[in-house]
């Protein structure tokens, strides 16, 4: 990969290429393990700040972070992710109880205390009439 002031004049003499031919031919690509390339545009981006001049703070935690956003599939699923499982305690084959309120949707977590809870509240229903 090239950096510094190589990937400067690199970048200048070979303006006219779009940004994933400049990071195949200066270096920024990855064989996956399948065969196929993958470009590393993000560190191609920082190689050239940092030759700039400008270093970025990197996170003291590795990996992606949250974005809060998800996408409903073309089945009409939508897939929580697992960062969010594991933040809630959420573990495979607990239930989520389905809440829905000013047009929004709200999962919560279905334990036994709320099983119970809701068991109760329908014997008193069915007691009542």
């Amino acid at each position: 990969m090239l950096t510094g002031q190589e990937l400067l004049s690199f970048v200048k003499a070979n303006a006219d290429m779009d940004q994933s031919e400049i990071a195949r031919e200066a270096g920024y690509v990855k064989t996956t393990e399948r065969g196929t390339e993958r470009l590393l545009l993000t560190k191609l981006h920082e190689a050239l700040l940092e030759a700039k001049g400008v270093k970025l703070k990197t996170s003291k935690k590795p990996g992606k972070t949250a974005q809060f956003m998800t996408t409903v599939h073309r089945t009409g699923v939508i897939l929580v992710g697992k960062t969010y499982s594991e933040k809630f305690g959420v573990e495979p084959g607990d239930e989520l109880h389905i809440v829905i309120e000013d047009d929004s949707i709200r999962l919560v977590p279905y334990t036994m205390e709320a099983k119970k809870v809701a068991a109760n509240a329908a014997i008193n229903v069915v007691a009542a009439s």
